[in-house]
């Protein structure tokens, strides 16, 4: 029991690590990178940010929770 609560926490960390990585930067200088804004500054290609951050939320949620079984089952 405790190598697959080991196993899911490898695989939610890596999942985080790559999410948080693959998001776009949210300082606003997207613009001197050619990147296409609309009428108040917001970038125009919100999809990929919004479902990076669900995999980032959902996978830190199953990331604790495998923490918290890891310390019950030691």
């Amino acid at each position: 029991m405790k190598t697959f609560f080991v196993i899911v926490l490898v695989i939610a960390s890596l999942v985080i690590i790559g999410a948080t990585v693959l998001m776009d930067p949210k300082t606003g200088a997207g613009s001197s990178y050619g990147q296409d804004a609309n009428a108040f500054g917001t970038s125009a290609y919100k999809g990929k940010d919004i479902m990076l951050n669900k995999v980032t939320a959902v996978c830190s949620i199953i990331f604790v929770i495998s923490l918290i079984g890891l310390v019950i089952v030691k």
